[in-house]
């Protein structure tokens, strides 16, 4: 049903619709539509493979391989880490490249290249994930800042100290507090950095529990993290996992979890550690409950989950496999599901499909 409304609304836009009274013309009224998803393949650079764009139309249910390319004759280079979609652009960052690749959302057209380089601009820094508010977009790196690139000039204008390979990003609801996620490698000695975007300062948290921080997210003024544990020297084998809670005096696990994602108060994740059957589940934060979403009998490897912030459909993206392991020189693929966790779709993605970005629209229709 969503399909066919959205559908009526492309409609509406494309081949202008109107209607007529006797008394006053109808006040259009526009409305933001999800049209689609972007799936953004690392590829891999290890065997020479670049990145690459997936772009999967949901009325036509046509997935575009190296979408990017075939718009605009540019590689997006080796490992493409993140992307974004903010406003009427689309910004995708490859950690490679120290680029961050800027183009309209819908038609793809390449509207500038940004080079991300320290303050004094005499090194290259590897940028990492993207945030966008306060019409800016914020960008992590491994250069222990975050950029901020305003989405009009599309230049760097703002520069805030963080913790060692910044990875995610939130930012608190009055939009003064952003959040990062510092991993700091391998050595489960990572942090979070509190940085007050009125006065450019940065307060570090730092406890038992935060080791490996990866994502982070701000629900209702309490702040989360997705956290990847800890490595054995020796052996590797992964400990301490999981989607937690950060509290005045420490951080408090709710579940094991590899990759999550945040939607309508529902944390979407699942826990895949090397060498063990993946599950995936729903942590609800009102009733502090997890359960299965699916059994993941369509699921070979995965490589990330996303939420359609419109439509709530979750998309999750896999690795294909050979022998029985993930294949990370093969093209993969993404299911979509209802939030029920009933299949809907199914396409082909590129080579490490690692980061989903939903694609949306405004379109005017006139109201009854």
């Amino acid at each position: 049903m969503k399909k066919v409304i959205l559908s009526a609304l492309l409609a509406t836009t494309f081949f202008g619709f109107t209607s007529c009274s006797d008394n006053e013309d109808p006040i259009p009224e526009p409305s933001i539509v999800s049209t689609g998803v972007f799936v953004l393949n690392e590829g891999n650079s290890y065997s020479g493979i670049n990145g690459s764009l997936t772009s999967y139309d949901y009325v036509g249910n046509t997935a575009t391989q190296n979408a990017y390319k075939a718009v605009n004759g540019t590689e997006l280079g080796g490992t493409p880490n993140d992307a974004i979609v903010y406003g009427n652009k689309l910004y995708i960052c490859s950690s490679d490249e120290s680029m961050v690749f800027v183009a309209n959302n819908l038609s793809l057209k390449e509207e500038k290249k940004i080079e991300t380089r320290n303050a004094a601009g005499d090194t290259k820094v590897m940028p990492r994930e993207f945030l966008a508010a306060n019409g800016k977009v914020y960008v992590s790196t491994y250069g222990n800042e975050v950029l901020a690139i305003d989405t009009l000039s599309l230049s760097v204008t703002g520069r805030y100290a963080c913790g060692a390979n910044a990875e995610g990003m939130a930012i608190s609801a009055d939009g003064k507090t952003l959040y990062v996620a510092n991993s700091d490698g391998y050595t489960a000695q990572g942090s979070i950095s509190a940085i007050n975007l009125t006065d450019g300062t940065t307060t570090t948290i730092s406890n038992s529990g935060i080791k490996n921080p990866t994502r982070i997210f701000v629900v209702n003024g309490q702040v989360y993290f997705l956290d990847m544990g800890a490595y054995d020297p020796i052996t590797y084998v992964q400990s301490g996992e999981g989607l937690y809670r950060l509290t005045d005096t420490g951080s408090v696990k709710l579940a094991e979890a590899s990759e999550v994602k945040y939607f309508a108060g529902k944390f979407y994740m699942y826990h895949a550690r090397y060498g063990e059957t993946a599950t995936y589940s729903v942590y609800d934060l009102s009733t502090g409950k997890e359960s299965t979403f699916i059994d993941g009998t369509d699921i070979a490897a995965p490589a990330t989950i996303g939420i359609d912030p419109i439509l709530g459909c979750v998309v999750i993206t896999s690795y294909s496999t050979a022998n029985g392991y993930a294949d990370y020189s093969a093209d993969g693929y993404a299911v979509i599901y209802d939030a029920a966790g009933i299949k809907q779709k199914q396409f082909k993605t590129g080579v490490g499909p690692t980061t989903i970005v939903f694609n949306s629209a405004k379109v005017t229709h006139i109201a009854n």
